[in-house]
């Protein structure tokens, strides 16, 4: 490969997606980014990096998931919650960030990011969709930043015992455990306690569904229509998105 300087780095935490200006033209041929929307749980995948410097590392696996939701910890103590992620077992390890997740047909479906620690277990490892990455991606080429969507609540997946106690004959939704004032949601009239079951006529099924249909579908100032359970009743609100900031 070829090493050069990089004179510019912009970078979007939400995702962890970074964009590199380099300081000359580098004669590379691209690989075809493909439609994450269109994966399977199962279907074989590759991952290509550099592990503890082991240049050209290839590891192989399948995808586990789709729409994870994960908390990642970033050096000098930021914390963030990132979405639309893919989650597979081809092993990855420090040095693999930032390289490719590649399905059967020679397409990358996903940019390698993180891995459980290795501590607390072993064959999780997550990928931002492709998706997701061209879009954020594009975005920071275009403007040089990517606005994310902002709804202004706190979430948590509905569990068995809690849908009993509702009187509920699913799980599938998500729980309202925080409304943040003056943000969109606050405004609209959401409730600690509400239970988003739908975003657009789309079901929600957990909180990785509602995030990963913001992060890939909507910016700043789009509206939103929310299906809500609340006492037992079923409503809509109307949300306008704003931009998160933190």
């Amino acid at each position: 490969g070829t090493i050069c300087d990089v004179n510019k780095i912009l970078y979007c935490p939400y995702s962890d997606v970074a964009v590199l200006k380099l300081e000359q033209a580098v004669a590379a041929e691209a690989l075809t980014l493909g439609d994450s929307n269109a994966i399977t749980i199962g279907e074989p995948v590759i991952a290509i990096g550099s592990p503890f410097q082991l240049s050209g590392t290839l590891t192989s696996g399948i995808i586990s998931q789709k729409d994870r939701f994960i908390s990642i910890d970033y050096d000098g103590g930021e914390h963030c919650a990132v979405a639309n992620l893919i989650q597979c077992d081809a092993s990855v390890n420090f040095g693999n960030s930032g390289g490719p997740l590649i399905n059967a047909k020679g397409e990358v479906i996903g940019l390698v990011i993180a891995r459980v620690d290795p501590l607390e277990g072993d064959g999780i490892y997550y990928a931002v969709s492709s998706n997701k990455l061209n879009r954020v991606a594009g975005s920071i080429i275009d403007r040089g930043s990517f606005d994310y969507p902002w709804l202004g609540v706190g979430l948590a997946d509905l569990s068995p015992e809690e849908a009993l106690s509702r009187q509920l004959d699913t799980i599938s939704g998500t729980l309202v455990t925080e409304v943040m004032a003056g943000d969109p949601a606050a405004r609209a009239g959401t409730r600690v306690d509400d239970i988003i079951i739908a975003i657009d006529d789309i079901p929600v099924r957990k909180a990785a569904d509602l995030a990963s249909y913001l992060g890939e579908n909507k910016s700043p100032r789009d509206w939103i229509t929310l299906t809500i359970i609340r006492d037992g009743g079923k409503l809509e609100l109307s949300v306008q998105l704003a931009k998160r900031t933190s």
